[in-house]
């Protein structure tokens, strides 16, 4: 027998004896999380109302995210504990997407400590984590990241959260992806990355992402994509994208989004400084 299964603690006989603090011990019992999630179950089985620190150690024993998230920050460190417990690896993706929603800068570190672990089966939700928390510590390993082999998914969850960090760091990266994705004969573009990295550049407002953006708004035939230029130039602020949108506006079928994105700029009254 290891010296684990000796201090393993016997929960059947902590709730026959009610032996409650023992039962409160338990939920943070770090060799087994099965122990976690029977200690919360026969505390509710007793009758005591989770309550501080303690409850929060209950809720994620019993997997109750939208509980932790709805506590908020007094969450953080149990779920980051939790991260951290290798020994806790079932409740790690619903952990980090808690720790996404929750947006507390102090969970950025851990999660790119996850990244840097190489973990490929939790990597996209750790990049919508950190894009959802849009802390600037992120940019430079997200940055890292847009090569990535990992997928599709993966380097399209990386475009939208560098695009929510809304940091000009990545604006010179994000055009690269975009003028190489391009740049591949219209089989083997890929729309889905095209589209983020379109979309980020929108959020991120820097004039440097002008000229890219015109050519992907002229000479890509797709609708969608279209009108998702068309609204990232808007945000640009920039006027001297006009006579562009309104030349493609006197083509028959001309999407909604283009027209809108002519009138967000016939109302800005000078270039941005």
């Amino acid at each position: 027998m290891s010296i684990i299964n000796i201090f393993k603690p016997n929960i059947e006989r902590l709730k026959s004896k009610k032996k409650v603090n023992h039962l409160i011990k338990a939920l943070q019992y770090k060799n087994d999380w099965d122990v976690r999630m029977s200690a919360a179950a026969s505390l509710g089985e007793i009758g005591w109302e989770p309550n501080g620190e303690d409850g929060i150690y209950y809720f994620i024993a019993l997997g109750e995210w939208t509980k932790l998230i709805k506590i908020g920050a007094p969450s953080v460190e149990p779920l980051v504990a939790v991260l951290q417990d290798h020994n806790s690896s079932p409740l790690h993706c619903e952990t980090i997407k808690a720790l996404g929603v929750i947006k507390d800068k102090r969970a950025v570190e851990p999660l790119l400590n996850v990244l840097r672990d190489n973990k490929i089966h939790l990597r996209e939700e750790v990049v919508k984590a950190l894009g959802q928390i849009g802390d600037k510590t992120a940019v430079k390993p997200l940055i890292s990241m847009l090569w990535n082999k990992d997928g599709i998914p993966f380097r399209c969850e990386t475009i939208r959260s560098l695009g929510s960090t809304k940091d000009k760091r990545a604006v010179e990266p994000l055009i690269d992806v975009l003028q190489q994705e391009s740049q591949k004969a219209h089989l083997d573009t890929n729309m889905s990355v095209l589209m983020e990295v379109v979309i980020a550049l929108g959020k991120i407002k820097d004039k440097r992402a002008y000229e890219p953006l015109i050519a992907v708004f002229e000479e890509n035939g797709c609708d969608c994509l279209m009108e998702k230029s068309a609204w990232a130039l808007s945000q640009l602020g920039d006027r001297s994208a006009i006579h562009a949108l309104k030349s493609a506006k006197n083509h028959t079928n001309t999407p909604r989004g283009v027209e809108k994105a002519i009138e967000k700029l016939d109302k800005v009254k000078r270039y941005p400084r």
